[in-house]
């Protein structure tokens, strides 16, 4: 499923490039789902250039409440891209989430 929502005020987020030119991002905020529910996002990853784009890998952490409809993200492990894009003269972070399963025998 997906997780729809806005964004509330209290967040932060930092990127800094490493002298290799990669750089590394972290990035908490909170999200208030349609429900009403608020979900507490932890992303940190890196970014590089490929053929002169830049691309994102970052693993995130969802905090929940421990009980009702999201309590399961708490122990979801969750990957994502993100992929900087220049938008009306400013920079858009286009994210993508996806949960990991794990392997069975």
């Amino acid at each position: 499923g997906r997780i729809e929502g806005t964004i509330e005020p209290g967040g932060s987020d930092w990127s800094l490039t490493r002298d290799d030119g990669t750089g590394t991002v972290s990035a908490t905020y909170p999200i208030r789902t349609t429900d009403g529910t608020v979900l507490t996002i932890d992303n940190r990853g890196s970014v590089s250039s490929e053929d002169g784009a830049l691309l994102g890998l970052t693993s995130i952490r969802i905090e929940a409440p421990v009980e009702g409809p999201w309590a399961f993200l708490n122990d979801t492990p969750v990957v994502g891209s993100l992929r900087p894009v220049p938008e009306d003269g400013r920079l858009v972070i286009h994210l993508k989430f996806y949960t990991v399963d794990a392997a069975t025998p």
